[in-house]
């Protein structure tokens, strides 16, 4: 099977066909995208900051109670992003920042994995009023967050300059 068969068998999905059919649906998603991603970053911004010594005076276990947040705001645009790319495979998949962007993606969510199931469950442990002891492998984690973050947006705004490259 080769690169443009499975490009087609997004765009031939039922996915790719309500995408394309139905007139509207297409800037939906690009506000429905925009709100996912501003939820996903407004929760991140605050979770990683604080992670990084920022909101000191907000309790480290409230700020992860933004961590779903995060993701809820991650699914919208997964849902999203792959309604714009069944819409049309090829416009995306010939784009270099689009590889960059999914690239930047999967670091960030090897990294959130990371933080989640590693980092968070070491933070959930210390005792409430133990200190602020922010461990240095659990800041790391937090920058490198900011920094995927601020490298998808980036991708996802030079998709239209690199369109055809």
């Amino acid at each position: 099977m080769n690169q443009s068969h499975i490009l087609y068998l997004f765009k031939d999905s039922w996915y790719g066909h309500v995408m394309q059919n139905v007139p509207w649906l297409f800037s939906a998603f690009e506000t429905i995208h925009f709100v996912g991603l501003s939820i996903l970053v407004g929760a991140l911004l605050f979770v990683d900051l604080r992670m990084l010594g920022v909101f000191k005076a907000v309790d480290i276990r409230t700020t992860l109670k933004f961590v779903p947040w995060a993701i809820f705001g991650f699914a919208l645009n997964v849902i999203t992003g792959l309604g714009f790319f069944c819409n049309n495979p090829d416009n995306y998949w010939t784009n270099p920042m689009f590889k960059l962007k999914l690239t930047f993606i999967l670091i960030a969510g090897v990294n959130a994995a990371w933080f989640t199931f590693v980092e968070q469950r070491k933070l959930a442990q210390v005792p409430e009023g133990a200190g602020e002891y922010i461990a240095p492998s659990v800041k790391i984690t937090a920058a490198l967050s900011l920094f995927m973050w601020f490298l998808v947006i980036l991708a996802g705004r030079l998709l239209p300059t690199f369109q055809g490259a």
